[in-house]
């Protein structure tokens, strides 16, 4: 049987969620959790396309809001009160936080800033301690190609001295808590180092994300546009107009079988010709002690060219087709689909690193 070409391309705002395996004998990735975007088409809908038409795509899905807090008049006593010059309290669903603007004993006319954290239902949770730092974090998350996939901006106020962890630290980032903080190093004279922290993150083809100080030289793209590379002999091929520009997809015949393609390569105008690797379905997960920050999903794509390693790109549209193809039974191992979910958790310098239990 021939191959059969797609006809149509859904691009719903409502996905399912969907969970990549590995193709025939091709090795499974090792991400622990799935929760992919796009729903599952079937294969009956996929015949004879024509070029695809632009159409609006949503953007990620939103976000469910952090936990509401509000003030309480709850008297959590850890210090002696004759220290305390002014505090509030804080209180959401899981955590009960008091923050106290203390003088500092040991220089006159200066401050501190102690904070008393709870959680009702776990005491390993709950700590005590000084405020350490105060960050105003700025994290942009772009591909090999320089493009932004997604931004993520918050405050974290770390606290010191825990009560079962001494030495180390934790980062606070609930809003209402972190605003109180930030009028306080306003106001006051306080030891609270305050800085800014702005962080380019890079997600490797794993779909892990790694930090930069600086955006990618794009080197690799000219070095791509010198490079020749033979494909195979072309089945199809597909105009998909994105948000990033038009790509055209071509899916190519290796092994002199025209029923099924073991290449799958794209061209952005004006751009290299590139062969797709893979695409990863990708969740990045920001999150400190008391709350979740964000969930960005990336659409991911990894391309290659011979004598070249992978890079990855983002677009969403031109994902979601991929996915497409990826699912037809004609799709012989062209490329792979890979999991790659992953939570961070924010150290006081301010970098995100992979959370493991």
């Amino acid at each position: 049987m021939a191959i059969r070409p797609v006809t149509s391309v859904s691009f719903g705002t409502h996905y399912n969620r969907l969970a990549f395996e590995g193709r025939k004998d091709r090795e499974n990735h090792r991400p622990s959790y799935v929760s992919n975007t796009i729903k599952s088409i079937p294969l009956a809908t996929l015949i004879a396309l024509s070029p695809l038409n632009s159409q609006n795509v949503s953007a990620i899905p939103s976000f469910p809001e952090s936990p509401r807090i509000e003030m309480v008049d709850d008297n959590i006593d850890i210090l002696d009160r004759k220290d305390v010059v002014e505090y509030k309290d804080f209180k959401s669903e899981d955590f009960e936080t008091r923050v106290n603007l203390v003088k500092d004993k040991q220089n006159p006319g200066a401050y501190r800033i102690w904070v008393d954290f709870d959680c009702p239902y776990d005491d390993e949770l709950g700590t005590a301690g000084y405020l350490s730092a105060l960050n105003h974090i700025k994290y942009t998350i772009v591909g090999d190609d320089n493009k932004q996939a997604g931004t993520v901006v918050f405050d974290n106020a770390f606290i010191e001295n825990f009560e079962h962890n001494p030495g180390k630290s934790y980062g606070l980032s609930d809003p209402k808590v972190c605003s109180y903080v930030n009028e306080l190093v306003k106001r006051y004279k306080t030891d609270v180092p305050e800085k800014n922290v702005s962080k380019y993150l890079i997600p490797r083809t794993e779909g892990y994300l790694t930090t930069d100080s600086r955006l990618s030289s794009l080197q690799w793209i000219n070095e791509a546009k010198q490079k020749g590379q033979y494909w195979g002999k072309t089945l199809r091929s597909w105009e998909i107009n994105t948000d990033d520009g038009v790509y055209t997809v071509f899916a190519c015949d290796r092994d002199q079988n025209s029923d099924n393609f073991e290449v799958l390569a794209i061209e952005k105008k004006g751009g290299p010709t590139m062969q797709v690797s893979g695409i990863v379905s990708s969740t990045a997960k920001f999150s400190t002690l008391d709350r979740d920050i964000k969930n960005v999903d990336l659409y991911q794509i990894n391309v290659t060219k011979k004598g070249m390693g992978e890079y990855s790109i983002h677009n969403e549209k031109l994902w979601n087709f991929l996915l497409e193809l990826y699912q037809l039974p004609q799709n012989n191992n062209a490329f792979t689909g890979v999991n790659g979910h992953y939570e961070y958790s924010i150290s006081e310098s301010g970098s995100p690193t992979v959370y493991t239990k």
